[in-house]
C-alpha cells in the first residue's frame, strides 16, 4: 500500500489530480442539488478527510480544511478567485440536504418498508479570510457513505471533474459511474429528473 505524505499546512497540499472519490453507490444516486463550487469542495473534502492519518475513527467534530491553493493549482484558477469560490460553497453547504431513500425494518415484526431521510451535508461550515481556507465537518449520519470502503462504493479520480462546468455534468457523471458499478439502471424520466434536481419543465 502506497505511504501517502501530509503537508504540514493546508497551504502546501496539492492534488495530483488521480486521488480517488469514492462513494457508497446508492449514496451516489440520491437526490440533492449542489452548484458546481459546492461540488468540487465536496469532492476536495472527502480527499482530504481520507487521506489525513489523523483521522482514524473520523471524528465528525474535527473539520476539514480546505485551502485556496489547493483549489487554485487543481481547477486552474487565482487563489483569490479560488477564496471566494470556496467562501461561497461552504456557505451554500449550510443549508443544502440529500434525499435519500434506505430501508427500514422492523424486525419484530418481520417487515421492511421505504424510509425517505433529508439529511444534512455538513454540521460546520466556516472560514477564514485572511488564511485563503475553508473548513466543513461532514455530519456523521453521511460519513459512512464516505470512507467505508466494500463492494457497495464505486470511485472516480478527481481530475476527471476538472473540465465539468455545471451542475448537470457532475451529476450525470456520477451516476455514470455508480451504474458502471452496478451494470444497468432501469427507471422513470420523473426519477432521473429528481436526482439531478429538475424539479420542473421551466
Amino acid at each position: 500500500k502506497e505511504e501517502i505524505q501530509i503537508p504540514a499546512s493546508p497551504a502546501e497540499r496539492r492534488f495530483k489530480g488521480n486521488e480517488l472519490i469514492v462513494k457508497d453507490v446508492g449514496f451516489m444516486q440520491a437526490a440533492y442539488v449542489l452548484d458546481v463550487s459546492e461540488l468540487r469542495l465536496v469532492a476536495m473534502a472527502i480527499l482530504v478527510l481520507r487521506q489525513d492519518s489523523d483521522r482514524a475513527e473520523f471524528d465528525p467534530t474535527v473539520p476539514v480544511t480546505i485551502h485556496a491553493n489547493m483549489y487554485a493549482d487543481l481547477f486552474g484558477t487565482t487563489r483569490q478567485n479560488a477564496y471566494n469560490m470556496l467562501e461561497q460553497a461552504a456557505k451554500g453547504l449550510e443549508n443544502r440536504k440529500i434525499h435519500w431513500v434506505d430501508t427500514y425494518e422492523d424486525k419484530k415484526r418481520n417487515k421492511k418498508a421505504a424510509r425517505y431521510n433529508n439529511l444534512d451535508w455538513t454540521s460546520q461550515c466556516s472560514y477564514v479570510p485572511s488564511m485563503g481556507i475553508v473548513q466543513l465537518c461532514f455530519t456523521p449520519q453521511i460519513i459512512p457513505f464516505l470512507i467505508h470502503v466494500d463492494s457497495t462504493f464505486a470511485g472516480y479520480e478527481i481530475r476527471n471533474l476538472v473540465k465539468l462546468t455545471s451542475p448537470y455534468e457532475f451529476r450525470l457523471y456520477e451516476l455514470g459511474v455508480a451504474w458502471k458499478k452496478t451494470g444497468t439502471a432501469t427507471f422513470k424520466k420523473e426519477t432521473l429528473r429528481h436526482r439531478l434536481g429538475i424539479m420542473s419543465d421551466d
